[in-house]
């Protein structure tokens, strides 16, 4: 079903559209999973302040975008443990064994996937108020990134080389990213 937005005349499928927000969801619910790991590593208290608040940012954007769902006359599909997830929440406690820097730079990952993910959302057709939804929630988590990064840089005492990893970095990313979300979500 094609529906036109009246404010732009922008053309999109509503069913479509919910699918890339429900997918936005558990692209949140897996970094909450993942913060949650982090903040078990992490004894740094200002890291931890952070890591806490961009946590709680993510349970917003998922009651947001739920709420949107609903108003679009969608459902709002319950979230779980995807494979996906359990990757990122896996290399999040497997780089948090070694601190509260080893679980900013697992972080700093999953927030690059994170990034990444809502500036493709962004490049769909939806309604403005969605729109201005997810852009926020881009705004939210490239503040997150920023964040994460500053903090990567204090503790460690050298500037966080991470543009210069990012080729690397994005290899995970793109290959965290390439994982079929179709599959159904495993365990809670």
């Amino acid at each position: 079903m094609t529906t036109h937005t009246e404010a732009t005349g922008t053309a999109f499928d509503m069913k479509d559209l919910v699918e890339r927000l429900n997918y936005l969801i558990q692209l949140d619910y897996d970094a909450i999973k993942a913060y949650d790991t982090a903040l078990e590593h992490c004894d740094d208290l200002e890291a931890r302040e952070d890591l806490e608040d961009f946590r709680f940012d993510h349970e917003r954007h998922i009651t947001d975008l739920g709420t949107i769902i609903l108003d679009l006359g969608g459902v709002a599909e319950s979230t779980g443990r995807d494979l996906k997830g359990v990757l990122i929440e896996g290399l999040t406690a497997l780089r948090s064994v070694t601190g509260t820097l080893g679980a900013l730079q697992a972080m700093r990952t999953s927030e690059r996937l994170t990034n990444k993910t809502y500036e493709k959302a962004l490049d769909q057709a939806m309604p403005l108020a969605v729109r201005e939804v997810v852009r926020q929630n881009l705004q939210d988590e490239r503040r997150h990134l920023a964040g994460i990064r500053a903090h990567i840089e204090r503790i460690s005492g050298e500037a966080d080389e991470s543009d210069l990893e990012e080729d690397r970095d994005d290899d995970d990313v793109d290959d965290l990213d390439d994982i079929d979300d179709d599959k159904p979500t495993i365990g809670v």
